[in-house]
């Protein structure tokens, strides 16, 4: 089975249209529509109920699309066995939009001192908290993911390497960096970044509402630097997760809320997610030992 036309048919039933799969592709829309006839001739069965909005897979085509997806993964594992023991392939990362750049630079100083002549590419999703989901081709098919344990997947081996708490942090100058203790209704009138991506934006949203807590959004940013940068220069305060110690040398105070959410933990592990397969690969094991080694994981 052509591999290539499986990807064609993924990237149709994730986008919706044969239009958009070629623009994502960067492939001419004649070329996936003639490949997508072949695969449905060859299989013997309608995949795809063609509409003036666009397409929707058939029964036959959902299960051909989770099929397909596994094979896809699978395939690109078997290139990397081989390629990865001592080939100098390139270092796949794919990463969330909710890690920050300096906590990112610390992974990758570790990397670049247990493969220091491998060349390494990253792939940094911009958009909502479940990018990384919504484009499975392109983070099912790197080596492996850095991101929040919540955004895995059920096939997923998940390797916690360090935990981060929700906090609140606010400039240098800013009133409430003089208390000792911060609760929500403190925010009321707030100056707040929203951090778009974030997987906790919308229940922390309602949460202020249920409590008729009204701020004032400053600034929507869809990647976490861009947060920490605005609250530096002073435009607003903001709530997201930071690493256990805090990093002393960011211009912001943070303090922790009282009363998060009912139920909700104040913590969050991030870590490395991949598949068994590419776990099978002896020198994927031996670096995420090194990770686990060097960054010390906090349990929580």
């Amino acid at each position: 089975m052509d591999l290539k036309a499986l990807k064609y048919f993924i990237a149709t039933v994730e986008e919706g249209s044969i239009s958009a799969a070629a623009q994502r592709l960067y492939i001419a829309q004649p070329s996936i529509s003639m490949a997508l006839a072949k695969l449905e001739d060859s299989l013997g069965a309608q995949l795809l109920i063609r509409g003036k909005k666009g397409v929707t897979p058939t029964p036959a085509g959902q299960s051909l699309y989770q099929q397909a997806l596994g094979l896809v993964q699978h395939a690109q594992s078997i290139k990397n066995s081989f390629t990865d023991e001592g080939q100098g392939a390139a270092l796949t990362i794919s990463v969330a939009p909710s890690i920050a750049f300096h906590y990112l630079g610390r992974v990758l100083t570790v990397i670049r001192g247990r493969i220091p002549n491998r060349s390494i590419h990253i792939l940094r999703a911009n958009g909502s908290a479940n990018a990384l989901k919504e484009n499975q081709i392109e983070a099912r098919s790197a080596d492996f993911r850095l991101l929040p344990e919540s955004d895995t997947q059920p096939e997923d081996v998940f390797v916690p390497l360090w935990s981060e708490r929700y906090q609140l942090i606010v400039p240098q100058d800013h009133a409430l960096a003089y208390q000792s203790r911060i609760k929500f209704t403190d925010l009321k009138g707030q100056r707040l970044i929203a951090r778009t991506f974030c997987e906790r934006n919308e229940e922390l949203k309602a949460f202020l509402l249920s409590l008729k807590i009204e701020v004032d959004i400053v600034a929507e940013v869809d990647n976490e630097e861009w947060a920490l940068m605005l609250v530096e220069q002073g435009i607003g305060s903001a709530i997201l997760p930071l690493p256990d110690p805090v990093d002393s040398s960011r211009r912001f105070v943070s303090h922790t809320i009282d009363h998060w959410l009912p139920g909700e933990s104040l913590k969050r592990r991030i870590g490395v997610a991949m598949d068994y397969q590419k776990l099978a690969v002896n020198s994927y094991r031996q670096l995420l030992d090194e990770l686990k080694n060097q960054l010390h994981p906090i349990e929580g």
